[in-house]
This record gives structure tokens, sequence and C-alpha cells, in this order.
């Protein structure tokens, strides 16, 4: 009991002890891969489409199918019989009596040779065709096929399995490019809720300072020392500044919903950006070497450039309709049929069947003419690999620009957050002499508080330039195609727990 008793204060203190951590980088891309509708829709969209490229290939294999049918029918129709005439009768009746009317009991000669004139007459009506009743008819009939069909010769379906595989690989490029927007995504959104948290801390702590420059003005004033105008001087810098508080709990708001959106959660322990994360130049050096490797690697262009071979596999199909298809065909047959105890007018018992069939065969199909469909369709397929070939450059050109226009960005973040760490401590030692003759009465006000302003500017621009140059950093990456998830595992390595 003692021991059971240990392991589930354990258990109980180690999830409190979860609940407690910060959630890092990483934490926040796990969450949001499983709980973002939208990227959940993006994979989705992907693996459906990755489906076309089986279903061309389906078109190159053999196909079997079955087909089974029964079905019952009912006929119903007079009996038909076939009988002498009421002329050939009275002919035959003659033949059997004398002049005088009496019956003989023998034919005579010359009856017989007129009765076969009187048959062989076409204008005379020998036989008459008599009604002696009526029949019903039903049949039961099972009809089994089993058909086994190989495309031998199709280029049209060949040529299209051909383009869906450069479709298939397009896709596979804007999926990885949208997996490495993701991460871009994430992590900004992350850095968001950081520079946001950190501008409204500037704000208290500017609004606090203000604040108690605002009592030292009012003290001074009572005593003499100072003019009532530098206590409305403070006053003034100390409402604005409950203004900037006031926006820094907006931004911060908005950007813990945005958040939010990704994770599906509400509240959150964010770590922080560690003091000694190191800034460096990005490598390698110089903008040409990052143009270089993002025509190469680029996700974006590499989907592209499968869209353009895609195109041109799309104008060969359609020129393959022109050629003839060849396919072999195998069918097996097997027709029963059951008349039950009903018997077809003019036959007796039943006529049931059971009839096997087999048919192996070639079917060629030719197309001659289609009223221009084929021709055009060519050409259209002509113009959109046209189009696609100029996206293509239209795409290269703009990710070279972008490739430079990082470059240079993340390089002169280097440079601006140095300058920027050395202007904080100017503006802190100006601070400080600022307060000094203040008190001496050689500055007003005025001066402190615009010192005070100055140097909280440098902070934020200091928090603001390092965040900068992390998401720019990763974007950089991006266009350069090297983005991947263990980029956020080393920067994950620089948060401090909050």
């Amino acid at each position: 009991m003692i021991k059971n008793s240990q392991i589930a204060l354990g258990l109980t203190l180690l999830f409190c002890s979860h609940s407690l951590l910060a959630d890092d980088l990483l934490d926040i891309y796990q969450s949001s891969l499983k709980n973002d509708p939208a990227w959940a829709a993006r994979e989705s969209n992907y693996l459906a489409d990755r489906e076309q490229e089986v279903q061309t290939k389906s078109l190159l294999r053999p196909t079997v199918g079955i087909v089974y049918s029964k079905s019952r029918s009912q006929r119903t129709g007079p009996d038909i019989g076939a009988g002498l005439s009421e002329a050939l009768r009275d002919e035959v009746a003659n033949c059997f009596t004398d002049l005088s009317g009496a019956a003989t009991g023998t034919v005579s000669e010359d009856c017989s040779g007129n009765l076969v004139g009187f048959i062989a007459d076409p204008s005379n009506e020998a036989f008459a065709l008599t009604e002696t009743g009526s029949s019903k008819q039903k049949t039961t009939a099972d009809n089994f096929s089993l058909r086994f069909t190989q495309p031998l010769f199709n280029l049209e379906n060949w040529y299209l399995n051909r383009g869906a595989k450069s479709l298939a690989s397009r896709g596979d490029a804007e999926f990885a490019f949208a997996e490495q927007q993701f991460i871009v995504d994430v992590a900004e959104t992350y850095f968001n809720v950081l520079k946001a948290a950190e501008e409204l801390h500037f704000a208290k702590t500017e609004q606090s300072a203000i604040g108690q420059q605002l009592a030292q003005t009012k003290e001074g004033v009572e005593v003499g020392l100072i003019q009532i105008t530098d206590v409305h001087e403070a006053q003034g810098a100390y409402d604005l500044s409950q203004t900037g508080v006031i926006v820094a709990e907006g931004l911060l708001l908005s950007a813990q919903e945005q958040l939010a959106t990704l994770t599906n959660r509400d509240q959150f322990n964010l770590a922080t950006l560690a003091e000694d994360f190191p800034i460096a130049a990005p490598q390698p050096s110089g903008p040409d070497a990052w143009v270089k490797m993002a025509q190469k690697n680029n996700k974006s262009l590499l989907a592209m450039r499968h869209a353009v071979r895609a195109s041109l596999h799309k104008i060969t199909e359609r020129s393959a309709a022109y050629a003839p298809k060849v396919d072999f065909f195998a069918t097996f047959d097997n027709l029963k049929t059951d008349n039950g105890d009903d018997s077809p007018v003019g036959t007796s018992g039943n006529l049931g069947s059971d009839v096997n069939s087999q048919t192996l065969g070639l079917q060629i199909n030719i197309p001659l003419y289609s009223g221009g469909l084929t021709s055009s369709r060519v050409r259209e397929a002509k113009h959109r690999h046209a189009a696609s070939r100029a996206q293509q450059e239209v795409q290269s050109r703009r990710t070279a620009a972008l490739a430079k226009n990082l470059y240079r960005k993340v390089n002169n973040g280097v440079r601006k957050i140095e300058v920027i760490r050395i202007t904080i401590d100017s503006n802190q030692n100006a601070l400080e002499a600022t307060q000094a003759g203040y008190a001496t009465g050689t500055r007003n006000v005025f001066d402190v508080l615009q010192a005070q302003r100055t140097l909280f500017s440098a902070k934020r621009d200091y928090a603001n330039a390092r965040y900068d140059y992390l998401i720019d950093s990763l974007k950089l990456k991006q266009v350069g195609g090297i983005l991947e998830a263990v980029d956020l595992r080393l920067l994950n390595e620089w948060l401090d727990p909050a």
C-alpha cells in the first residue's frame, strides 16, 4: 500500500509539474500540426492529389469484370392451327356424291384431277388458319458474363500517366514548400506574442518611470523648488504613456488570438528568447551564393519546373489521340433459360437451355475524324505549355530578388542589433546624466522625460530587431530551400522557460 501510494503521489507531482512547464517553440509547433485545421486541409488535399498518379496508371493495367442478370418474362398468345378451307371441303364432298346428290362412297378419276387443279390454282383458298384456344409461356433467364480486357497499345493513356507523375512531383514540391511556410508561420506567430509581451512590458515600465517622475515633480512644486509647468509636462507624458499601455495590451491579445487559432488553446506560458542568443551573419556569405542556392533548391521554383514538364507531356498526350488503340479481350458467357411447365406456342415440353460461349479477340480503335477536337486540344496544350514556361521565368526572377533582399535584410539586421545595443548603453548614460542635471537644477523635467522616452524606444527597437532577425533568417532559409523542422529545434535550445 505504501509503495502504491508513493507511485500515485509521484504521478500526481509529475503531471502538476508538467502543467507548470513553459511552452517552447517545439511544443507550439507540434500542437499546431495536430490542431490547425488549415494545415489538416492542406495535408488532405496533398494526399488526394497523389491518388491521381495511381488513377492514371490503372488505365494501363488489365480490367476484369463480372456481369450477372436474372430476368423473367411472360408471353400470352393464341394457339393457331392449319386446316382445309370451306371451298376445298366442298370440292372434296362433291367427289363422294353423284349428280343426284347421293353419296357414292368412291372417288372418280375426274374428281381427283379436279381437286389437284383446285389446290394448284392460286386464286383458290385451299387452306385456312384456325384459332383453337390460347397458351401462356413463362421464361426465366440467368445470364452470367466474365470479361477480361488488357490495353496493348494506348499512347494517350501512357503519356497521361507520364504527365501525372510530373504533376505528383510538383505536388511533392508544393507540399514541401507548404511545410516550410508552416514552420515560418508558427515561428512568426510565436515570436509575435513574445514581441507584443515585451512591448507591453516596456510600456508599463515606461509608465511607471514617468509616474515616479511625476510624483517627484509634484513634491518639488509643493516645496517651491519646481515650477508648475513641469508638473503639467510630466502629467501629459504620463497620460500619453497610458495610451501606450492600452495599445500594447491590444497587440498582445491579438497576437495571442493568432496563436490560439493555430493550437486551439487559450492559455500559454511561452518560453522567452535568451539574452545571449547568438547573432551572426548568414552563411554562405554574399547574396549571389544565396541566389544560386535558391535557383537549385527553392521548393516553389521546383514545383514550377515540374509543372512545365507536365505541360510538355500534355502536348504529347493530346497528340497521341490520333494514334490507334489496341485492346486484347476475353469473355466467357453463360445463358440459362427455364420455361417451367409452360411450353412455347407450337411446341411441347420444357425447352430450357444452358449455353456457354467463350470469346478471344483484339479490338482496334482507329480515330479518323473528331470534328477538329483533337487538333484544338493540341493547340490548347501548346499555349498552356508556353504560359507555364513564362510563369517559371517569373518565379525564377522573383525568387532571385527575394533571396537578395532577405540576405541584405538579415545582414543589415545583424549590424542594426549591434548598433542598437551600443545605443542603449549611450542612452542609459544620457538618462543618468540628465537626471543628475535635473537634481542640480541645470536640466528640466522635459529633458528627463525625453531621455527616458529615448531609452525605452531604443530598448523596444533592440527587442524587435532580434525577433525580426530570427524570422528573416528562417525566411532566408526558406527561399534557399533548406529550411527544415530541425531549424526550429536548434532555435528552441535558445529559449528560456518563463
